[in-house]
């Protein structure tokens, strides 16, 4: 049966944290800075939120999405500005080397065959071509994973995971989790609190006003985002061969 993952997409009209708001920014002006005037295809695009963004600054952008009801809203606001078609990541139905630029932005931990999907990009992939991707960290502290969720991966475990159809792998950590101990332990307080809220009835009622109350989930998501938002803030260099628990965020840049 196939899942519907609408329900845990930033969807437009959805209300959001500025924290939230910068980490959507930045995977799309990270992806605008390797995209100029190249073939670009997005795996599991959601709504769409960055195609309007990347078109503006890619030769030439594909989108598909594993549920039909995200990018029945991306058809809607798009049109045929963008081309879009619902699609299986780890079965992509495209020839062999005519994308320069794939990505991939939080949906890794979906696939039942991550290795699958890797393998497809690569080939999907020209010489040279090269796959974004990135996804929560798993090892900081507090961590709740996705209710739809199969698998995350440890910066070691991408490296691997990567490396069997790349060439040249590097990883950074983006969004540096709080220094100061007061906002670190209230940040695990309101996690702990949203994981409790999934184990009975009327939870989730109560976890969305945690996040709209308690973390300031004040920011309503248009259909198009724009990532000059994210200027200014940084990635760091990761060592692939150490777990990480200081960054929320995990990036990938391979080179095929």
């Amino acid at each position: 049966m196939k899942q519907d993952f609408s329900s845990i997409t930033e969807l437009p009209g959805n209300r959001i944290t500025s924290g939230m708001l910068e980490m959507i920014c930045l995977r799309y002006h990270t992806a605008a800075r390797y995209a100029k005037k190249k073939r670009v295809l997005e795996v599991g695009c959601g709504p769409g939120l960055g195609l309007g963004y990347l078109s503006r600054r890619a030769g030439f952008v594909v989108a598909g999405d594993y549920t039909e009801n995200n990018l029945l809203i991306a058809k809607r606001h798009y049109k045929n500005k963008v081309p879009l078609l619902c699609l299986n990541g780890e079965e992509l139905p495209f020839r062999k080397g005519v994308f320069d630029l794939v990505l991939l932005f939080e949906v890794l931990f979906y696939f039942r065959d991550p290795a699958a999907f890797i393998k497809e990009s690569s080939r999907v992939l020209t010489k040279g071509g090269q796959l974004i991707l990135c996804l929560p960290n798993k090892d900081i502290s507090g961590f709740i994973p996705s209710e739809f969720s199969v698998r995350y991966f440890s910066v070691p475990e991408l490296a691997i995971l990567l490396s069997r159809e790349y060439k040249n792998v590097r990883l950074y950590g983006a969004f540096p989790l709080a220094r100061e101990p007061v906002k670190t332990k209230l940040r695990l307080f309101r996690l702990s609190l949203a994981k409790i809220f999934n184990y009975f009835p009327g939870g989730k009622m109560l976890k969305e006003w945690l996040k709209r109350f308690l973390m300031k989930k004040n920011i309503v998501l248009g259909h198009e985002i724009n990532g000059d938002l994210s200027k200014g803030i940084k990635m760091f260099p990761l060592s692939d061969k150490e777990k990480n628990n200081l960054f929320q965020i995990i990036y990938v840049i391979a080179e095929k």
